[in-house]
């Protein structure tokens, strides 16, 4: 089965060199870095394969600054500041209707340590679906092309858990 995550958007990130980078496990991808840009629209698609236990399984998604990173690999090893972060149970996928999380806006977590300790981190706008690999069914309805920064999305109101 594969995890299809939609980065679409974000809004009220305090910096303007904003990186996602996201994980499933061990595996990890990362979206493009948008350079002095305080409206951050990614439309971006990632696949990550999950397998058997979903109550096991989680999404992070990590915002950082990418200004205080200085090469890819960086990322990767956790270093860089984080300006916030967000944690997804794939279980909470599995139970919406059609395995698929319309687009929802998740409030990110504010880091333990570093320069956004006390600040208001801002907001990712997401979609997610499972599928299985004989699905034929297209996903590309979920992905806005133009998204606009002004339409209403769903609001988080559960099922995801934020780290620190």
């Amino acid at each position: 089965m594969s995890l299809y995550v939609y980065v679409l958007q974000g809004k009220g990130l305090l910096v303007k060199d904003a990186c996602f980078v996201l994980q499933v496990g061990k595996h990890k991808s990362k979206t493009r870095v948008f350079r002095n840009n305080s409206n951050h629209v990614w439309n971006e698609e990632f696949v990550f394969r999950v397998h058997g236990n979903n109550d096991q399984q989680e999404l992070v998604v990590s915002v950082f600054n990418h200004d205080d990173v200085d090469d890819f690999g960086s990322f990767f090893n956790g270093s860089g500041d984080l300006v916030g972060r967000v944690q997804i149970p794939v279980w909470s996928v599995a139970a919406e209707q059609n395995q698929t999380l319309p687009p929802t806006w998740f409030s990110l977590e504010k880091p333990m340590t570093g320069k956004f300790i006390n600040m208001d981190c801002g907001k990712i706008l997401l979609s997610l679906s499972l599928r299985r690999k004989s699905d034929k069914s297209s996903t590309n309805h979920i992905v806005y092309p133009n998204s606009n920064v002004n339409e209403e999305y769903k609001e988080s109101e559960g099922p995801t858990r934020i780290i620190s």
